[in-house]
C-alpha cells in the first residue's frame, strides 16, 4: 500500500536528480495536487482489494462490518452522511430489545443476540444496555400472549405472566384498566442506541476497519472484482453488502435487483414527570413496555427516564 508519508519520500527523494529548480517546481506543483486529492478523498493510490465492502453504516451496516473485521476480512464500511447523524433508523438514544416475541425463531436470536452485545460492552469498555425488564400489555387470554407465552417456554426463556392487579402492585405508575394481562420479561430492557453505533464503528477500526463518511455510493459494477463509485473515488472487494436502509432500493435498482422497502416513520414523544415522581421512572422503578393491545398498524411502546432527565420516552 503507498501511504501518504512513502509517496511522499519518494518525491522528496527524486528531488536530488533534477537539475534545474524549474523540473523541482513543477514537480513540487504536481505533488501538492496530489496531496490535496488524497486528503479529501478524491483518489486511491491503493491497489487495495477488500474482501468486503459495506455501504451503509447504521447499525446493521455497522454490525456486519464489526463482524466481518474480527474475522480477519479486510473490510470497508462506507457512509453517506457524516457520522454521527440523525437520518437513519438507527439515530438516537434508546431501543427495546427483548426475549418476548411471538415467534420462537425470534426468541431463539435474543438467546444469541445477549450475550453478544455482552462483548461488545467488554470490547468496548462502556455501557450499552440497561437492564431494567420489560412489561408486554395483553387483552386476557389472547392469542398473541399465548403465542408468546409458548415461544418463551419452547426456548426456556424465563417470564412471567403477571394480571392486572399484580402489575399495578409492582408498578403503581402503570394505571391501565383492569381487562387486561401483562407478560413481564425480565432480562429485557433499553440499548444505549447512539452508543450501540460508535461501540460497534470504534471496535471495528481497532480490528483494521476502514470507515468513510460524508461519502455517497453512486454506482455498483458487479463482476469479478466488483468496484463500487463513490462521489470521492472507487473502491474495489471480492463482496459487497448493503445497508442503506430507505436508500438500498436504488443501489439495488442499479444491480438489477427488485427489493419492496416502505419506510415508516415513527411518531416519538417525550413526556415531562412531576417533579415529586422523579424517582418512580428511574430505571430501577420503571420497566420498558409494549401495549400490543392496539392494531396491527399502531405500535405503542415507552421507556423509563433514560435519556433526559425528568423526561420519559
Amino acid at each position: 500500500m503507498c501511504t501518504m508519508s512513502n509517496f511522499c519520500s519518494s518525491v522528496v527523494f527524486g528531488f536530488s536528480t533534477y537539475r534545474n529548480t524549474s523540473e523541482v517546481l513543477k514537480t513540487t506543483k504536481q505533488f501538492l495536487k496530489l496531496s490535496r486529492l488524497l486528503r479529501r478523498g478524491k483518489m486511491d493510490l491503493s491497489s487495495t482489494i477488500y474482501d468486503a465492502i459495506v455501504v451503509g453504516a447504521g447499525i446493521e451496516g455497522s454490525s456486519i462490518a464489526y463482524n466481518l473485521a474480527k474475522r480477519g476480512q479486510r473490510t470497508l464500511l462506507i457512509e453517506q452522511f457524516p457520522l454521527p447523524h440523525s437520518r437513519g433508523s438507527s439515530h438516537g438514544k434508546s431501543r427495546i430489545t427483548r426475549y418476548a416475541y411471538e415467534k420462537s425463531f425470534y426468541v431463539r436470536m435474543m438467546v444469541d443476540a445477549f450475550p453478544m452485545w455482552a462483548q461488545l460492552e467488554k470490547e468496548a469498555k462502556t455501557r450499552l444496555f440497561v437492564n431494567c425488564g420489560l412489561l408486554n400489555f395483553h387483552y386476557n387470554q389472547s392469542e398473541g400472549l399465548e403465542r408468546m407465552t409458548s415461544a418463551l417456554r419452547e426456548c426456556q426463556v424465563p417470564h412471567q405472566v403477571l394480571t392486572s392487579t399484580e402489575v399495578q402492585s409492582r408498578f403503581p405508575q402503570i394505571k391501565n384498566g383492569e381487562d387486561y394481562c401483562a407478560l413481564w420479561d425480565p432480562q429485557g430492557g433499553a440499548l444505549k442506541a447512539d452508543k450501540c453505533l460508535k461501540a460497534f464503528q470504534d471496535v471495528f477500526q481497532q480490528h483494521g476497519g476502514v470507515v468513510h463518511d460524508e461519502e455517497p455510493v453512486t454506482h455498483i459494477s458487479p463482476g469479478k472484482v466488483i468496484t463500487v463509485a463513490t462521489t470521492k473515488s472507487h473502491y474495489r472487494a471480492h463482496n459487497v453488502v448493503i445497508a442503506a436502509g430507505p436508500w438500498s432500493e436504488k443501489l439495488c435498482t442499479s444491480l438489477k435487483l427488485q427489493v419492496f422497502l416502505k419506510p415508516l416513520r415513527s411518531l416519538v414523544l417525550y413526556w415531562k414527570v412531576n417533579e415529586e415522581f422523579i424517582n418512580l421512572y428511574d430505571p430501577d422503578s420503571f420497566p420498558c413496555f409494549i401495549d400490543s393491545r392496539t392494531s396491527d398498524d399502531v405500535h405503542m411502546y415507552g421507556f423509563p427516564s433514560l435519556e433526559y432527565p425528568g423526561m420519559v420516552k
